[in-house]
């Protein structure tokens, strides 16, 4: 066997006990018919009238609906609560584990070798919104799905298949309108010289979306929730924001403050779309997600993860000598070793003071698990940002 089969065959299985450790031992909605009743809406004893789905905005997101409860009438004789929690299960575990795979397969089209495109596999497994992806307040659904479709699409556009993209375009356009993102990218930033088809290529998903959206006659909802929580909880989106792409940030940062290096560096390369995409897609992510979502539901930041896990990838390749000579020196573990212990102070400390510092949890959101984690992801961005101490080369790896 191949060592890349066995590469996926360990990222299959890490993803699949993951999605168990994630809801069982991570207060996952996924663990029972009762905590995801809750989630859709539904009452206990009927969640599959999944409720959810036929409000708006869910109520236009149709393909993972859509296959749940086709699925689910396939197989079921008659309504059955148990049932429907098994075929819902399934396919949340299905699109977890292939938006793993596809992210290694799309590492690797972009040019990264085995062994670095199975570490980005599972840091994109790894970070806040896949590991705490079914934990209050991320509300994971559809994204999984979605995620998988991006990066399908992305590795369309990079292999410059454009009837592909265009029909991953349109399908993702009816899983959800976050990926409006595809033929946004098409537009800006596709080497397509001929402005009819790429006119046509980005506006069809788009006259997909408002056909699905608009006809029949739209569900009106308060599309302003998420601006005012946002606006009343400035320190949540800070915190989120951090947290959801932590040692990505240092990377991102070295890049932004030597753009220009980067984009002549890569000009050729497969990498050369996601250097001159990366500050258009960050900005449009996180001003979305500003103004039309809840920032602590980091699964809509994390459309931005393929960027930001690339640039990453790309650092730790064009500067290996260096962290590896940092690995060697005293100072570093001296330094580790202190953060390893403050750390857990410091969360022991956030626990027993939560409420006087963060207040009262709303919405039942975990705090203490969150704590925990977040101080984790804290303590993990410590440790790397030694390796930021030299200012960094670009290469082409």
């Amino acid at each position: 066997m191949s060592k890349t089969w066995l590469q996926i065959g360990f990222l299959i299985a890490a993803a699949i006990g993951l999605f168990y450790f994630s809801n069982y031992k991570l207060e996952g909605y996924l663990r029972s018919p009762s905590t995801l009743a809750k989630e859709l809406k539904s009452p206990p004893d009927s969640v599959y009238q999944y409720r959810l789905a036929n409000e708006a905005p869910f109520k236009y997101r149709l393909l993972f609906s859509g296959i749940v409860k086709g699925s689910y009438k396939l197989v079921a004789p008659s309504h059955d609560t148990g049932l429907f929690f098994q075929t819902y299960r399934f396919w949340s575990i299905v699109f977890y584990t292939f938006s793993v795979v596809l992210m290694f397969w799309l590492l690797q089209v972009v040019g990264f070798p085995g062994i670095y495109a199975f570490y980005g596999a599972l840091i994109f497994l790894l970070l806040p919104p896949m590991l705490m992806a079914f934990t209050l307040p991320v509300h994971t659904r559809d994204d999984t799905l979605a995620y998988a479709i991006l990066f399908l699409g992305l590795i369309a556009l990079s292999q410059e298949r454009k009837m592909l993209f265009l029909l991953i375009a349109m399908v993702g356009v009816t899983a959800r309108e976050t990926l409006l993102l595809l033929p946004l990218l098409y537009i800006v930033f596709a080497r397509d010289k001929n402005p009819i088809r790429k006119l046509t290529i980005s506006g069809l998903p788009v006259l997909l979306w408002i056909l699905i959206r608009f006809i029949p006659p739209s569900q009106g909802y308060d599309a302003g929730e998420g601006l005012r929580w946002n606006l009343a909880n400035l320190p949540q989106v800070l915190g989120f924001l951090i947290i959801a792409f932590n040692v990505c940030w240092f990377s991102f940062i070295a890049y932004v403050g030597n753009y220009r290096s980067h984009i002549s560096a890569s000009a050729g390369t497969s990498l050369e779309f996601f250097y001159r995409s990366a500050p258009f897609v960050l900005v449009v992510i996180v001003i979305t997600t500003f103004l039309g979502g809840i920032f602590n539901e980091i699964r809509l930041l994390y459309l931005a993860c393929p960027w930001m896990i690339i640039l990453f990838l790309d650092f730790v390749r064009n500067n290996s000598d260096h962290i590896k000579a940092s690995l060697r020196r005293l100072w570093y573990w001296l330094y580790a070793t202190g953060v390893l212990i403050i750390c857990p102070i410091v969360t022991v400390f956030l626990l027993r003071h939560q409420e006087s510092i963060l207040g009262n949890s709303r919405w039942m959101v975990p705090y203490d698990l969150w704590i925990i984690v977040s101080m984790g992801y804290v303590a993990a961005m410590l440790l790397f940002a030694p390796f930021m101490l030299r200012r960094t080369q670009r290469g082409r790896g």
